[in-house]
């Protein structure tokens, strides 16, 4: 009887001007690191010419069910 509320697919909408989703990447660990040897960015002379920190924290999105 009710279990077509459960099967509905939910359909959001993401297009709020404020909101900011992250880029996620779902890698593995070794194919990572072969990507990151071949990039250039990721060399060591490019390192020390620019102190630029690549550790980024990854907000939490958090969307709420209507009433």
């Amino acid at each position: 009887m009710f279990g077509h509320r459960k099967d509905k697919k939910k359909d959001y909408n993401l297009t709020y001007d404020n909101l900011a989703i992250p880029e996620i990447h779902t890698q593995s660990d070794s194919d990572s690191n072969d990507a990151d040897a071949s990039n250039p960015v990721h060399t060591k002379s490019f390192e020390e010419e620019a102190n630029i920190s690549y550790d980024v924290a990854i907000p939490e999105v958090h969307i709420r069910k209507k009433k």
